[in-house]
């Protein structure tokens, strides 16, 4: 978990600058606005996946009635007990391990970004006046 929270955070802001130094600069806004709705859009797609990823397995290793009310598996016989936290441990552990190879197709995808340089003018050119700011 600390992998996949570690490397969102450290691609976050270096994909956000290769879109916008790609396009010009009156085409900014749409650019980041396009960034955070793919974003929204791919963490909508990855959790309704992921989350069916979970519910299956949780549902072939714990019963329902534990789904229902988790906080029951603490009043379970030591045995019962053990094989539903085992159950799930292997749904959250199928969920991380259907997420490696996403994870690792971005890695790649994101290698093979084209680079470009650094822009080194500002949006204000000859003609923009600093009054109308």
């Amino acid at each position: 978990m600390l992998l996949f929270g570690m490397s969102v955070g450290l691609t976050t802001p270096p994909l956000t600058l290769a879109v916008q130094n790609a396009v010009e600069h009156r085409d900014m806004g749409v650019a980041s606005s396009l960034i955070m709705f793919m974003r929204t859009l791919g963490g909508a797609i990855g959790l309704a996946v992921f989350g069916a990823v979970f519910t299956n397995q949780l549902d072939e290793s714990v019963p329902s009635a534990l789904v229902q009310r988790p906080r029951a598996i603490h009043d379970l016989p030591p045995a019962q007990r053990d094989a539903a936290l085992a159950g799930l441990t292997h749904a959250i552990t199928t969920v991380f391990a259907w997420g490696v190879p996403v994870v690792a197709a971005a890695t790649v995808l994101a290698f093979l970004l084209p680079e470009r340089p650094l822009r080194t003018d500002s949006a204000m050119g000859p003609n923009t006046s600093a009054a109308a700011h």
